[in-house]
């Protein structure tokens, strides 16, 4: 083994540390979503007591953005142009079909959803996603990459993701 690859936002993977402020989480499932030449990735982060999500995405640069799940905003029937959710309105700044692979299961063939990214006057988005069997939405909460530190680590061991799910 040579010496360890210095991690940053576009090239973390399972088993990476993400560090805020001072608060420690080890990456232990990540999706790759891709859609013609746009490739994101949804890091799930533990702390052994919360886990939390992290997308990475180039808009103009690279941009971090945790992600919480809404249960409280009805999603059903077509996207739309514009949604509020408490008392915020958010427009829609893109959608489209995402082909999602699993960082766990590599060889496992790629599901796709439709999904619909949404912006509010604040900064903050919410993430709509049409699986097949369900749909999920996030809040998100752009973070400034300098409120982030990334160390290189092993990733966990294989029994240790069984217990978890998309």
């Amino acid at each position: 083994d040579g010496p360890a690859e210095e991690r940053r936002l576009e090239t973390l993977r399972i088993g990476d540390i993400v560090m805020e402020e001072e608060e420690d989480w080890l990456i232990v499932e990540t999706l790759t979503y891709q859609e013609e030449n746009d490739t994101w990735w949804v890091h799930t982060l533990d702390d052994g007591k919360f886990t939390r999500l992290l997308e990475v995405r180039k808009i103009s640069q690279w941009t971090a953005t945790l992600l919480k799940p809404v249960e409280d905003l009805p999603v059903f029937g077509d996207f739309l142009d514009g949604i509020t959710y408490r008392h915020m309105h958010y427009d829609m700044q893109r959608r489209g079909d995402a082909r999602i692979r699993s960082g766990r299961s590599p060889k496992e063939p790629a599901r796709m959803i439709q999904y619909a990214l949404y912006v509010g006057t604040d900064g903050s988005s919410l993430n709509i996603e049409d699986w097949p069997s369900n749909k999920r939405v996030f809040l998100g909460e752009v973070i400034s990459e300098h409120r982030l530190s990334f160390f290189p680590g092993k990733a966990p061991e294989p029994n240790l993701l069984s217990d978890l799910s998309l």
